[in-house]
Protein backbone atom coordinates (compact mmCIF):
# COMPACT_ATOMS: atom_id res chain seq x y z
CA UNK A 1 0.00 0.00 0.00
CA UNK A 2 1.42 3.34 -1.07
CA UNK A 3 1.25 6.30 1.26
CA UNK A 4 3.61 8.63 -0.57
CA UNK A 5 4.28 9.82 -4.08
CA UNK A 6 6.05 7.91 -6.84
CA UNK A 7 9.05 8.99 -8.91
CA UNK A 8 10.65 7.09 -11.78
CA UNK A 9 14.39 7.37 -11.23
CA UNK A 10 17.43 5.78 -12.84
CA UNK A 11 17.15 2.88 -10.36
CA UNK A 12 13.42 2.34 -10.89
CA UNK A 13 10.20 3.56 -9.31
CA UNK A 14 10.80 5.06 -5.88
CA UNK A 15 8.31 6.23 -3.27
CA UNK A 16 8.84 9.67 -1.71
CA UNK A 17 6.82 12.06 0.42
CA UNK A 18 6.83 15.59 1.80
CA UNK A 19 8.25 16.09 5.28
CA UNK A 20 5.64 16.52 7.99
CA UNK A 21 7.96 18.32 10.43
CA UNK A 22 7.50 22.01 11.12
CA UNK A 23 4.53 24.26 11.62
CA UNK A 24 3.14 24.45 9.04
CA UNK A 25 4.87 21.43 7.59
CA UNK A 26 6.17 21.23 4.01
CA UNK A 27 3.53 18.56 3.38
CA UNK A 28 0.76 20.96 4.44
CA UNK A 29 2.27 23.79 2.39
CA UNK A 30 2.66 21.60 -0.71
CA UNK A 31 -1.02 20.72 -0.70
CA UNK A 32 -2.54 23.98 0.59
CA UNK A 33 -0.36 26.95 -0.39
CA UNK A 34 -0.81 28.28 -3.91
CA UNK A 35 2.69 29.73 -4.23
CA UNK A 36 4.72 27.18 -2.26
CA UNK A 37 8.35 26.87 -3.37
CA UNK A 38 9.92 23.76 -1.78
CA UNK A 39 13.45 23.33 -0.50
CA UNK A 40 15.48 20.21 -1.14
CA UNK A 41 15.14 19.32 2.55
CA UNK A 42 11.32 19.40 2.35
CA UNK A 43 10.97 15.85 1.03
CA UNK A 44 12.39 12.43 1.83
CA UNK A 45 12.67 9.01 0.18
CA UNK A 46 10.28 6.42 1.62
CA UNK A 47 11.51 3.39 -0.34
CA UNK A 48 13.97 1.03 1.31
CA UNK A 49 17.27 2.01 -0.35
CA UNK A 50 20.85 2.46 0.74
CA UNK A 51 21.88 5.96 1.82
CA UNK A 52 23.84 6.48 -1.42
CA UNK A 53 20.83 5.40 -3.53
CA UNK A 54 18.52 7.67 -1.53
CA UNK A 55 20.83 10.62 -2.16
CA UNK A 56 21.03 9.79 -5.88
CA UNK A 57 17.23 9.57 -6.15
CA UNK A 58 16.76 12.75 -4.11
CA UNK A 59 19.14 14.60 -6.46
CA UNK A 60 17.27 13.27 -9.51
CA UNK A 61 13.90 14.20 -8.01
CA UNK A 62 15.13 17.69 -7.11
CA UNK A 63 16.43 18.15 -10.66
CA UNK A 64 13.11 17.02 -12.13
CA UNK A 65 11.23 19.53 -9.94
CA UNK A 66 13.27 22.51 -11.16
CA UNK A 67 11.08 23.20 -14.21
CA UNK A 68 7.94 23.35 -12.05
CA UNK A 69 9.70 25.44 -9.42
CA UNK A 70 10.86 27.98 -12.02
CA UNK A 71 7.34 28.08 -13.52
CA UNK A 72 5.84 28.75 -10.07
CA UNK A 73 8.41 31.48 -9.35
CA UNK A 74 7.65 33.17 -12.68
CA UNK A 75 3.87 33.03 -12.10
CA UNK A 76 4.31 34.40 -8.58
CA UNK A 77 6.46 37.26 -9.86
CA UNK A 78 3.89 38.02 -12.57
CA UNK A 79 1.05 37.88 -10.02
CA UNK A 80 2.81 40.35 -7.72
CA UNK A 81 3.55 42.69 -10.64
CA UNK A 82 -0.10 42.59 -11.73
CA UNK A 83 -1.24 43.16 -8.18
CA UNK A 84 1.11 46.15 -7.79
CA UNK A 85 0.01 47.65 -11.14
CA UNK A 86 -3.64 47.33 -10.12
CA UNK A 87 -3.29 49.45 -6.96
Amino acid sequence: MLNGLMFKSSIGHVEWDWSDKGDPSPKYKAYNYEWYIPNKSDFYIVSDLSQAEKQLVKDELWQSLQLEIEWTKARRKQHLANKKAGK
